[in-house]
């Protein structure tokens, strides 16, 4: 682990630090171009960019791969998460709904090759003929596990904010229990905990659990796009929009 390194997307570009972000150089794959929330991972020795395709740079020698070229992607990405047990396996959902109830094709895809093929898995999840996915997550040990986060504004009665499987994608379960009929927007797991980013706040629930409580005291009412732990300090972080960086103590319960 190296905490010198840093990249940012601005104004759809990605750029690249050595130092501490003391200076910045231009670090975009050939071909790409992204919106300003693009996605970034890190995992072993390579970094991935999610952005109109998914790249993947080798940190050793800093070549770049496309690998989701053979899908054809027509809009940005929207999510993306790669497996941490196996990064073979990766999944990809891209921006907008369908706004389309008779096609589901060519929104939701998952790769257990390194992105040398993708199975479209769309059908398997139909809210998405008029909802977008903002987020997936893998569980960290078990690739059959994954959390799929909803946009778009819900009633109270009907809520499509949270979806998960336990079979790889193939069957989903509504688990947005109570959460607020707002956005949701990122997830994020830890000790059986997963969080949920919304329009209002920060939320979690124990797995297997129904219902969902407000994470922290002192974070207001915002938009939540993005949700980090820092080992070091022991602090779960997010990001706002408007707001600022905020942190609180993890707690497990």
């Amino acid at each position: 682990t190296n905490f010198n390194e840093i990249w940012s997307v601005r104004s759809g570009v990605l750029f690249y630090s050595k130092d501490t972000g003391n200076t910045w150089k231009w670090d975009n794959p050939r071909g790409g171009r992204g919106p300003y929330n693009s996605i970034l991972r890190l995992q072993d020795s390579f970094f991935y960019y999610a952005s109109n395709n998914v790249y993947r740079k080798n940190l050793n020698n800093g070549k770049w791969e496309n690998m989701s070229k053979g899908l054809g992607l027509k809009r940005n990405i929207g999510a993306y998460d790669v497996f941490k047990g196996n990064s073979q396996i990766q999944i990809v959902a891209e921006e907008e709904p369908l706004y389309n109830n008779e096609n589901y094709k060519g929104k939701l895809f998952l790769s257990s090759d390194g992105g040398a093929t993708w199975k479209d898995i769309t059908a398997n999840l139909p809210v998405l003929a008029w909802m977008q996915v903002t987020d997936v997550l893998f569980h960290p040990s078990d690739s059959n596990q994954i959390w799929a986060s909803i946009g778009l504004f819900h009633s109270a009665k009907k809520k499509d904010k949270l979806y998960y499987s336990k079979d790889g994608g193939k069957t989903w379960e509504n688990e947005s229990g109570n959460l607020p009929s707002y956005p949701t927007n990122c997830l994020f797991y830890k000790d059986d905990l997963v969080f949920i980013g919304t329009d209002i706040g920060l939320y979690y629930k124990k797995v297997g659990e129904v219902n969902f409580k407000e994470y922290g005291k002192d974070l207001p009412k915002v938009y939540i796009n993005e949700i980090v732990y820092n080992k070091t300090v022991n602090k779960l972080r997010v990001a706002t929009f408007g707001m600022g960086v905020w942190e609180v103590d993890f707690v497990k319960e």
